[in-house]
């Protein structure tokens, strides 16, 4: 008869047994998970990067033809840097490439996607290499608002010798002048400019943190000594500058008071 003697010490031998396993398989899935972010972290960064290069550049592209050599620009981009960045054996397409198209009103769309897979070694290959995507929305720097048309190197060399007048853009039928007494207690939508930057502060509000310069920002040049951004209680009513023609040709009318200009 064989007798069986059973000790703590043999309970946490099968214990081991048991869960060793376990934990290293948990410990390899972690270190599998960690890698994958880093590698999804660097193709967002690429891909983030690269879509600010074509908006900086949107203005001098703003044809047809251009929008097919900038998507070729784009892919020779993409595979220097994925060789050079990315790595791991990382395969990939350009999908559903848009480039300045007008979007829910909003003009100088550009859009595109990626569809790639990972290699990132993992020593057991559940699934094999799974296809991501990712897609990317953002709007290329055309030399115009949103709402209105861009702007062409002719027109831009005459901005000097033309009238600019002042509207309000979500309410308001009519064009002021500068001094218009109408607008002078309203802040102005701007582009951020070191100019501007120097002569006012951020508004304690709504800038925790200085925003970046090109950014839009509303001033007050009756009044105060800070710039604000959108989302500040102050700014509930706004006004932005354009061409006289421009503003006659969006439906504005002279202001009464001001006659909206010199020139008419």
């Amino acid at each position: 008869m064989i007798m069986m003697k059973y000790t703590k010490k043999g309970y946490f031998t099968i214990e081991a047994a048991i869960f060793l396993p376990i934990f290293l398989l948990a410990l390899i899935t972690l270190a599998y998970i960690i890698r994958f972010i880093c590698i999804e972290e660097r193709i967002a960064h690429v891909l983030t990067d690269e879509g600010r290069y074509l908006s900086a550049r949107a203005y001098n592209n703003r044809n047809y033809a251009s929008g097919l050599k900038t998507e070729a620009i784009l892919g020779i981009h993409l595979k220097e840097r994925f060789d050079s960045e990315v790595k791991h054996g990382t395969d990939y397409c350009i999908t559903d490439y848009q480039y300045l198209i007008n979007k829910d009103g909003i003009s100088g769309i550009i859009s595109y996607g990626l569809a790639y897979k990972c290699d990132v070694n993992l020593p057991i290959d559940f699934y094999g290499r799974k296809i991501h995507d990712k897609e990317l929305i953002f709007r290329g720097f055309i030399g115009a608002d949103y709402d209105q048309d861009s702007f062409d190197y002719e027109l831009m060399e005459k901005e000097n010798e033309s009238v600019i007048v002042w509207v309000f853009p979500k309410a308001g039928e009519k064009y002021h002048a500068e001094n218009c007494r109408h607008i002078k207690i309203y802040p102005r939508q701007v582009i951020l400019t070191k100019a501007i930057a120097s002569r006012y502060k951020p508004c304690s509000h709504c800038n925790h943190e200085k925003p970046p310069l090109g950014s839009i920002a509303y001033f007050f040049s009756e009044k105060g000594g800070v710039y604000h951004n959108g989302s500040c209680f102050i700014v509930d009513r706004y006004v932005v500058s354009m061409d006289i023609e421009t503003a006659k040709s969006k439906g504005y009318t002279a202001c009464k008071t001001c006659g909206g200009g010199l020139k008419q």
